[in-house]
């Protein structure tokens, strides 16, 4: 017996120093996280997370029409979705990087869910938390005076942000309306901004809107729809006014059957949408509210989440995606060869790559239409930037190059076309009219010019 508690310690002690070495952690994960939220073309180095990056390692994709990812450990973004990278050595050794494409994942919380482990949550993959600043606008219950509807402050706010701020966690707040009347909307604006203001330093740090919890039944369930989405309009002006983007919360019923969501579409207001459809959740999409072509900017898709850290009494949790800003692809092209290519947020300009070709000058950047883009031009669709060029030394025009502009730069240019022989470089001459293409329409203004019906081939 005694023997037996002997090589018992002994198996312990040696299991002990084992699990506590660094270097055995080390080698037992390629990589040192495990999540990674990236939008639509975006690149990211795997080998800016490997625990050792001096080391080669071979990567593929789950699924790469969702992000691929090349040799030397790029992974792009190719649309909505998401999937795994596999990361492995010629040891046989691998580690998985979780790769969510166009959307962060994150969590919402109150004084439900108790102490919230924040470093926890967001090794778990978190990557956004909205936190319940507030309900009602009184500090206290008075019955006598009828305000039984009166609450105060969530009594985990200032943990809450203290703890996402802390932990770099991106983080928003939201109030529950008990709001009878745009009067009661406008104080619950009021309360919210100072419940925010009521953490000090650490309100500077939020990054994403105040969201109007508009769902309860006892208090609003009975108000029309007009009135109710003027109480909203309230709320959401006061909140902007201060400086701060809106958001409105409700589930499907409350968006169709009391809210007008038309109204607060067009005023700009941000939208977090709950919607619980269970099962295998499609994230590769974005999922409109109500079928009404407006699209959320946070989906509350579960109440039955499971956070380590930040789950209720229950074992729950409420899980949320936030999509990214909606990207469009730029490729930019010199001299047939793609020189750069980058996702930008759409309806937004850009800079361009500095180009050259060798015994050219650059002109302009054009689309594939033919219209000039400039760094001021703003971009809703994917486009294909080429550069245009015009050769050193030689003149517009003067496609046969002999230094005049006549009926012999005609011949040649025609003759070229129909036999197929024009050079690049005769093909850039004759562009007189800029559209990247030599063909008749440029010999048409070449010809205007030799009879003098025009003054120049610009």
């Amino acid at each position: 017996m005694r023997k037996a508690k002997v090589f018992v310690l002994i198996l312990f002690s040696s299991l002990f120093m084992l699990f506590t070495s660094t270097n055995i952690f080390a080698s037992s994960s390629l990589i040192n996280k495990e999540y990674k939220s990236i939008n639509v073309y975006e690149k990211f180095d795997i080998k800016t997370i490997q625990n050792d990056s001096s080391k080669k390692y071979n990567y593929s994709s789950s699924d790469n029409a969702v992000a691929s990812v090349n040799s030397d450990g790029i992974v792009i973004g190719e649309k909505m979705g998401e999937c795994y990278i596999t990361i492995s050595d010629d040891n046989g050794s691998s580690s998985k990087l979780n790769i969510r494409v166009g959307f962060y994942k994150g969590i919402d919380v109150s004084t439900l869910n108790g102490d919230v482990n924040y470093n926890s949550i967001k090794s778990q993959g978190i990557d956004f938390v909205m936190i319940r600043s507030s309900y009602g606008w009184y500090d206290s219950y008075d019955a006598a005076a009828g305000k039984e509807y009166g609450f105060q402050y969530d009594s985990k706010l200032y943990n809450n942000v203290k703890g996402a701020v802390e932990n770099n966690v991106p983080f928003g707040i939201y109030h529950y309306s008990y709001a009878k009347n745009t009067s009661e909307a406008a104080l619950e604006a009021e309360y919210t901004i100072n419940a925010l203001k009521s953490t000090g330093a650490y309100a500077n740090s939020m990054s994403l809107p105040i969201a109007y919890d508009v769902e309860d039944n006892k208090y609003q369930g009975s108000i029309d729809k007009e009135t109710l989405t003027d109480i909203v309009i309230t709320y959401c002006t006061k909140i902007r006014e201060a400086g701060y983007q809106p958001m409105v919360y409700a589930n499907k019923s409350w968006f169709v059957e009391h809210l007008n969501i038309t109204r607060l579409n067009s005023l700009g207001y941000d939208f977090w949408y709950a919607l619980w459809p269970g099962g295998n959740i499609d994230f590769s999409n974005k999922i409109q509210i109500a079928n009404s072509g407006i699209y959320p900017l946070i989906w509350q898709y579960t109440s039955s989440g499971s956070v380590d850290g930040a789950n209720t009494n229950s074992g729950r949790v409420d899980l949320n995606v936030m999509y990214m800003k909606e990207q469009v692809k730029l490729t930019f092209v010199s001299d047939g060869q793609v020189v750069e290519e980058k996702g930008i947020d759409k309806n937004s300009s850009t800079t361009f790559p500095e180009v050259s070709k060798k015994g050219y000058s650059f002109v302009k950047w054009i689309d594939s239409n033919g219209n000039t883009l400039t760094e001021q031009t703003k971009f809703n669709s994917n486009t294909t930037i080429t550069a245009v060029y015009e050769l050193e030394g030689y003149q517009k025009g003067d496609v046969n190059r002999d230094g005049k502009i006549n009926t012999l730069d005609v011949y040649y240019a025609m003759k070229g076309i129909v036999n197929g022989t024009l050079t690049d470089e005769e093909k850039v001459i004759l562009d007189v009219n800029g559209d990247s293409k030599a063909n008749t329409l440029d010999i048409n203004i070449i010809m205007r010019y030799i009879v003098g019906q025009i003054d120049s081939l610009q």
